[in-house]
This record gives C-alpha cells, sequence and structure tokens, in this order.
C-alpha cells in the first residue's frame, strides 16, 4: 500500500499494482506535508501545515484521532515530519515550531517535547539501528541527536541556507546532506560509537542546467538518489560521486524521492508545480505529480524512531 498528502489538503491510500485503486481518507484544513505508516501497517499518521496531525484507521478507513503541536492552528505550528516508535503508539512531528514532539498518538496527548531549536525544523533522517536521528533547520544547520541519551551530539554549521534534505549511507557510516540553495551534496564519515562527523568533502556539484539537488534516499547497494528541483530528474551516484542512472520525468521541479512496494524495488518520485507560470504549467501538465519508476536496485526500510 502506498499513501499520499497533498497540497489539495487530501489523504489517499494507493494500491501500487493498480493506479486507479484510490481511497480518500479525509482531509485536513491546510496542505498535507508528511504521511507515515505504523509499523505494524494498520494505522496512517499524516501532519500539515495548519499544525494538525491526524491519525487514521486504515481498515475502517476512518479518522482516529486529530491533535496540534500549538494552541495557535497556522503557518506558526506546521508539521512537515511525522515518524512511528516500535510501539505502533509513539508519535514523533517537527516543524515550523521548533520543536521535535512525542505523542501518544492513540490517545492524543503529547507526552514530551525538545527544543527549541533555533529555527524551523525542516529535514529528518533516522539512522537504520534507530539510535540516531538528524534533523536540518531553516537557518542552515544540522543536529545530529543521540536517541536514547536524548541530547544533541553534534550541530553542523557548515550551511547558509535551509537543510530540506539528509540521508544516511546503509551501513550508517556516512553521512549526505544537500545545501539546495548553493547546489551542492556534501559527504561526512560517520562514527557510529560516537555519532561524530569527520572529513568532510563536497560530494557532488550542480551546475544550473541540472537544477538544484533536493530530497535523497540511499539504495541497499549504497547508491544515493538525488531529486532535481528545476532539473527535470531523479539521477544515482555512486558513493564515489559517479553518475549511475537517470530517471527523467515530464516535470521540472522533482521534490523527494523513496523506495516502496512489497520488493522494495519501486521508487516514487513527488513533483511539485508551486511557482509555475501559465506558460511553464503549460509545457509541464502532469508538474505536481506523483511517479513511480522500476530503476532496478533495492531500497531499504525507513528505519523506527524508538525514542
Amino acid at each position: 500500500m502506498l499513501a499520499s498528502g497533498s497540497v489539495d489538503k487530501s489523504v489517499r491510500t494507493w494500491n501500487p499494482d493498480n493506479a486507479k485503486d484510490a481511497k480518500s481518507l479525509g482531509n485536513h484544513g491546510a496542505s498535507v506535508y508528511g504521511v507515515a505508516f505504523s509499523p505494524n501497517g494498520k494505522l496512517l499518521a499524516s501532519c500539515a501545515f495548519d499544525g494538525t496531525i491526524k491519525v487514521w484507521d486504515l481498515e475502517g478507513g476512518k479518522e482516529l484521532k486529530s491533535f496540534s503541536t500549538g494552541p495557535e492552528k497556522g503557518p506558526k505550528d506546521g508539521v512537515l515530519q511525522v515518524a512511528w516508535g516500535a510501539d505502533n503508539k509513539t508519535l514523533y512531528a517537527c516543524g515550523f515550531d521548533k520543536y521535535l514532539h512525542v505523542w501518544d498518538a492513540l490517545e492524543g496527548k503529547e507526552l514530551e517535547h525538545y527544543g527549541p531549536a533555533p529555527d524551523d525544523l525542516y529535514g529528518l533522517a533516522v539512522s537504520k539501528d534507530g539510535k540516531n536521528l538528524a534533523m536540518g533547520t531553516d537557518e542552515g544547520t544540522v543536529k545530529f541527536w543521540d536517541v536514547a541519551a536524548e541530547k544533541v551530539l553534534w550541530t553542523l554549521t557548515a550551511h547558509k541556507a535551509p537543510v530540506w534534505a539528509l540521508a544516511l549511507s546503509p551501513k550508517g557510516d556516512i553521512f549526505y546532506f544537500a545545501d539546495t540553495v548553493g547546489r551542492r551534496i556534501y559527504r561526512y564519515d560517520l562514527d557510529r560509537q560516537s555519532g561524530r562527523l569527520s572529513d568532510r568533502r563536497l560530494f557532488l556539484e550542480f551546475t544550473p542546467e541540472q537544477g538544484q539537488p533536493d530530497g535523497m534516499t540511499v539504495d541497499e547497494e549504497g547508491g544515493l538518489w538525488v531529486c532535481h528541483w528545476g532539473g527535470w530528474g531523479v539521477t544515482r551516484y555512486l558513493p564515489g560521486g559517479r553518475t549511475s542512472m537517470r530517471i527523467d520525468l515530464p516535470a521540472p521541479n522533482v521534490t523527494s524521492c523513496a523506495f516502496g512496494g512489497e520488493d522494495l524495488r519501486t521508487l516514487y518520485i513527488t513533483t511539485a508545480k508551486d511557482d509555475m507560470t501559465p506558460a511553464d504549467a503549460a509545457k509541464a501538465p502532469l508538474a505536481g505529480g506523483l511517479f513511480a519508476a522500476r530503476p532496478g536496485p533495492r531500497g531499504m526500510l525507513e528505519p523506527i524512531f524508538k525514542g
């Protein structure tokens, strides 16, 4: 099953084998930024620009809970990311209010929150073993957490613009992050024991024709898949930086990608139609759509944030 959330405020589930088999669960009051399945596959969480989080019963196709990160529903409290705990009950969320929130999703009760960060929290990546969490901020920093100790191990300050995209290698020993505005992707060595980064180096630098690096994911072979904002596609890069494969798309602004399907060999790709002129939209009528491809390499299951 595939779940999607949209700027049209809706939350839907899909059968990957039949694109026409789609079901609408319901709507938020604003654009939906994130969706996440519970580990047992029975629940879906969604989050939106108005600061709301909703929990959906997939079997019954109904809303179970709706709650907000703050007293004022609006852009101030918009939620960008959600992730489940292993107990199918604990839910983590972050976004525009600068806090990492911990919820009892079944009761709609906030258990804890950490912060505030100096600025909004955008990107999110979890290590495969669930021990570490990385979050990108609007001010251009990356916070790397020791989850069990509930503390920030380090703060990366190399960026001069918001950090939207983060990725960890399959072994968890390489850390990638994209400087979207600067058109660059950097690579670090990551010590799994201490959580320390070392040997910062430039991994890729995009030309204006390639657009800007946006969302990223890593496959089980270590290939890094990078979405091109303004570049009409997704490119796979080997750990050494060499181009391995490219998927061209009928949409210029490619935002994010993730592997799914029963064999984890289907790459789902999201695009945007923000800020497009009528003329640009006419040239790319499928902009804003969700695409699927079967490129060959197998993805990895997203790790569960254990808290």
